[in-house]
């Protein structure tokens, strides 16, 4: 289920990530990720210190993963309207089956799901279903760019890289305080409840 008991006020914080020049829609710190990721993402980091293009494929990151995980939040209290809330919700129940849900967090008890995260940018559903929301946020990003980053990247194209849903019960939470979105230019995330 939902997490009834966060605050209903919605905001959307932004930031920079860990910054290649790929767009992201997604969530920061919303996802866990297992040792083996983890250790993949400083890789990833340590492979872009030379500032040339990686192996990967992606370009060099705008800025250093120190620097960006030290970047501040612009918090944008009611970012989306009640009903916005309510249609994305609807979404996801609507979707999930087909997007695929992925249990990241389990009780060690009773072991029932305490982070559930939805994929709802599988074959673009999210995108083609709220194209002005998209719109909206990577809009907030570059304002974000521009107010407290210093404009870091202003040539470069932003697109959604995934679009994640995240269902989190009590006790639920990051297993990794240093969680960074690998690949992203921006991350954007949505208080829905």
């Amino acid at each position: 289920g939902r997490d009834t008991s966060a605050s209903r006020d919605v905001d959307a914080a932004t930031r920079r990530d860990d910054a290649s020049a790929r767009g992201d829609a997604a969530s920061r710190d919303a996802a866990s990720r297992d040792t083996a990721s983890q250790d993949a993402n400083r890789d990833d980091a340590a492979r872009h210190d030379g500032g040339d293009a990686s192996d990967d494929g992606l370009p060099a990151p705008i800025m250093d993963l120190d620097a960006a995980q030290r970047t501040p939040v612009a918090r944008l209290p009611g970012f989306l309207s009640e009903a916005e809330v309510d249609a994305i919700h609807a979404f996801r129940d609507d979707v999930a089956a087909a997007c695929g849900t992925l249990a990241k967090e389990r009780d060690a008890l009773s072991g029932d799901a305490t982070w559930l995260t939805t994929y709802l940018s599988t074959d673009l559903s999210f995108q083609a279903r709220f194209p002005e929301l998209i719109d909206r946020m990577l809009r907030a990003a570059r304002d974000a760019d521009r107010d407290l980053f210093g404009d870091v990247a202003p040539g470069v194209a932003l697109r959604p890289r995934v679009v994640e849903y995240h269902s989190v019960a009590r006790g639920g939470a990051l297993r990794h305080r240093d969680h960074y979105d690998s690949g992203s230019v921006f991350t954007v995330d949505v208080m829905l409840a």
